[in-house]
């Protein structure tokens, strides 16, 4: 299967599953965005990438901060597919819930209350 022409974010995309969700999708022709806390973990992806022929980028982002997930949903631009695969540390943090290719992406906090799985948050387009 083909992506090419999709637009693709990967969140906790430096290491991991994530890591490999990238790799995959770029191997496909898809553009990737990259998303995580480290900024050298997440350009040595973007290199890895390179070899690929689609293009491929990274947006650090701390998905526990709520100014930046609003910055990533800014930054991240039009998204067909999304790959919700960001570690919460074993805290509560924010998680990317939804994407559409108009560009709108879904945020949600995870709460600590373990009978509410996520509180919508934000909305952003």
């Amino acid at each position: 299967m083909r992506f090419s022409e999709e637009n693709v974010l990967v969140t906790g995309a430096t290491s991991g599953i994530g890591r490999e969700a990238a790799k995959l999708f770029a191997q496909r022709c898809a553009a990737v965005t990259v998303t995580g806390r480290d900024t050298g973990r997440g350009q040595a992806v973007v290199d890895e990438l390179a070899s690929s022929s689609a293009p491929a980028r990274f947006i650090a982002a701390d998905l526990s901060d709520l100014d930046d997930v609003h910055r990533l949903i800014r930054d991240a631009g039009p998204t067909d597919i999304l790959v919700n695969n960001a570690a919460s540390g074993g805290g509560y943090g924010y998680v990317v819930v939804g994407a559409c290719t108009a560009g709108c992406v879904i945020a949600a906090r995870l709460s600590e209350d373990p009978g509410v799985r996520a509180l919508p948050l934000a909305v952003s387009a």
